[in-house]
């Protein structure tokens, strides 16, 4: 099946784009159109949203069978399970908090008075191992404000990134990140992604743009 799995999912609304066809025709999926999607998001404002999308069948408008959403609250989409400080970005709520991160230095945290809640978290690897098959269709999208910069690394690394093939990420500053990687080293790691056969694509979503204007 194509199997979604959605790292900084906020209230669903990649899940919407992606339901609708925007990361690639649905019907084209294994066995006529069978999927599934895992949300993935830290910030404890979305739970009832997420809550709300499943566990349940969504119908894709004819266009591919039901699938099934499996929502994970309250929870950082990271390289490693424990728990972390998470700080809500509530300057920019009209644009779905999209500054909150695990990083305190990202300019939206620090405008909102590094206000931070403390969640757990979920490694990435760990999802793709339990989730997925090497004969399903599985494509990543991670927007997760930083943090980026340390699971690449460690998926690199993993047998399990065998198991993606297609990663969507929005990359943002690499002193967001908390492991320090460079800008040559997360070259490396996603040169050894393409070489396991993961295809990464430029992703540049309308949230970037905004966000790009508004730092203007």
């Amino acid at each position: 099946m194509c199997i979604f799995i959605d790292l900084g999912a906020a209230d669903g609304n990649t899940f919407a784009t992606w339901l609708q066809g925007g990361f690639g025709n649905l019907s084209n999926c294994p066995s006529g159109g069978e999927w599934q999607a895992i949300l993935v998001e830290a910030n404890p404002y979305f739970d009832d949203k997420l809550t709300e999308l499943g566990p349940i069948e969504f119908d894709c408008n004819g266009s591919c069978k039901p699938g099934r959403v499996y929502p994970i609250n309250s929870t950082a989409a990271y390289m490693c399970e424990g728990q972390t400080s998470f700080y809500i970005d509530s300057a920019t709520t009209e644009h779905n908090y999209w500054g909150s991160s695990m990083s305190n230095q990202t300019p939206d945290v620090v405008q909102s008075g590094q206000n931070k809640v403390t969640v757990p978290t979920m490694n990435l690897m760990r999802i793709l191992f339990e989730n997925t098959l090497p004969i399903d269709y599985v494509l990543v999208k991670m927007d997760i404000e930083g943090s980026e910069w340390d699971v690449i690394p460690c998926l690199a690394k993993s047998p399990s990134a065998y198991l993606i093939d297609r990663m969507f990420t929005e990359e943002h500053s690499p002193t967001w990140g908390q492991a320090g990687t460079t800008l040559e080293q997360m070259e490396q790691a996603k040169l050894e992604l393409r070489s396991k056969g993961v295809d990464i694509p430029q992703y540049f979503s309308e949230t970037l743009f905004e966000k790009s204007v508004k730092s203007l």
